[in-house]
């Protein structure tokens, strides 16, 4: 449960940061990035590598050729979000954010791999059913 509501505040909070920066409201938040070198490529690294982990684990490390399932799928979503800013005025495309994208879903798949099972488990146990009370001695 827990990471399945860690799962969606983040990419909720992710896909907000994507809306704002294609309509050219985030210029507080690039000030700070200025700020830091190589700030923008570092933020396209640690965003994509948690949403990539996240999502592998809430798709419990499913398998889809050499990727797990989690990370052909932020993988495509960041492919298609770096190509669609070449479109977006507000936006200029970056080979090398692609670059910080793709090395993001590889570290994040990375973590997911050496992270022990029981991680995942732990959060997919099913929650215990109530059970009906017995039924009292002598009713019918």
């Amino acid at each position: 449960m827990l990471l399945r509501l860690a799962f969606i505040l983040f990419t909720s909070a992710f896909v907000s940061l994507v809306v704002l920066a294609d309509r050219g409201q985030i210029g507080r938040i690039w000030e700070f990035i200025a700020l830091v070198p190589f700030g923008d490529k570092l933020g396209h690294l640690g965003l994509v590598g948690t949403l990539t982990v996240l999502l592998n684990l809430q798709l419990k490390r499913r398998k889809a050729g050499p990727l797990m399932l989690g990370s052909l799928i932020v993988l495509t979503g960041m492919i298609l979000e770096e190509g669609s800013q070449y479109f977006i005025p507000a936006r200029s495309f970056d080979g090398y954010d692609a670059l910080a994208n793709l090395v993001g879903v590889l570290c994040g798949e990375g973590l997911v791999r050496m992270l022990p099972r029981g991680i995942t488990r732990r959060d997919q146990l099913p929650l215990p059913r109530a059970t009906k009370a017995p039924a009292s001695c002598g009713a019918p």
